[in-house]
């Protein structure tokens, strides 16, 4: 059964992010990279759907690479609806505080991802 889809109407629309990777055991550094995947849920208010959910393997990267990459295909969808005005919700507290310029982006591959301004220290 397929699920009702919202019209893209004024007003504040929600948007859940995640990434990661499934690895056994504890990664060191050297270790190659894991397969990691993506999800995005971009909806109303009201909790309807918009838009297809997001879920795809995104090949090698690591966890928080994953989580931003989560990031900006969610809000690539939301921008595609021309949606204004948005909350988004995801669990990274690194990168919601990288964002937020909190904290200091030091990793390359996170540097590529992340567009904002970084605070002087």
């Amino acid at each position: 059964m397929t699920e009702p889809r919202a019209s893209v109407k004024g007003g504040c629309y929600l948007l859940n992010t995640d990434g990661g990777y499934a690895y056994e055991g504890q990664r060191r550094a050297g270790d190659p990279l894991p397969v990691a995947a993506i999800g995005a849920l971009l909806r109303t208010r009201r909790l309807v759907p918009v838009g297809d959910p997001i879920s795809e393997v995104i090949g090698r990267a690591t966890h928080n690479e994953a989580e931003y990459r989560a990031l900006i295909r969610g809000l690539t969808l939301a921008h595609d609806y021309g949606i204004k005005q948005l909350r988004v919700y995801m669990d990274s507290e690194l990168v919601v505080d990288q964002l937020n310029c909190r904290s200091v982006v030091r990793e390359p591959r996170l540097m590529k991802l992340r567009s904002c301004e970084q605070p002087r220290r």
